[in-house]
């Protein structure tokens, strides 16, 4: 995880009342899975439900953003850095311990990638 994404995620979590170890977790939520839990009705193994990405969807559609997925988020904004920012900048950025992760998903050429060479190609013939 990027250092700044990790000083965000450490932020909220010194916002946190005492002893809720999850960032996302609203207090309530964590409080009442421990209510569960105490009169024996939480399942082990059984999901810690939020409703995080209930919230994303009505923020993004009152922002009349179209329909896309958390994940849709990070691939644009990966994709935007792989056009201007070196591969092992982004692969840093993006956490992928393997580069080729990062070279096969996020970079794929452009047709403006491939007409900016030929331009550049194009003006180191005419030097020569």
């Amino acid at each position: 995880m990027p250092e700044e994404a990790m000083q965000l995620m450490a932020n909220l979590q010194a916002d946190l009342a005492e002893g809720i170890p999850y960032v996302f977790l609203p207090a309530w939520r964590w409080h009442r899975i421990w209510q569960m839990r105490r009169a024996g009705r939480w399942k082990e193994g059984q999901d810690l439900i939020n409703n995080f990405v209930r919230n994303y969807h009505k923020l993004r559609e009152e922002a009349g953003v179209a329909e896309c997925t958390l994940h849709d988020l990070r691939r644009s904004s990966i994709t935007n850095w792989a056009k201007v920012l070196p591969i092992y900048v982004v692969q840093k950025l993006t956490s992928h311990s393997d580069i080729k992760t990062t070279q096969k998903y996020y970079l794929a050429v452009q047709e403006e990638d491939l007409e900016m060479a030929r331009r550049v190609q194009s003006k180191t013939w005419r030097v020569t």
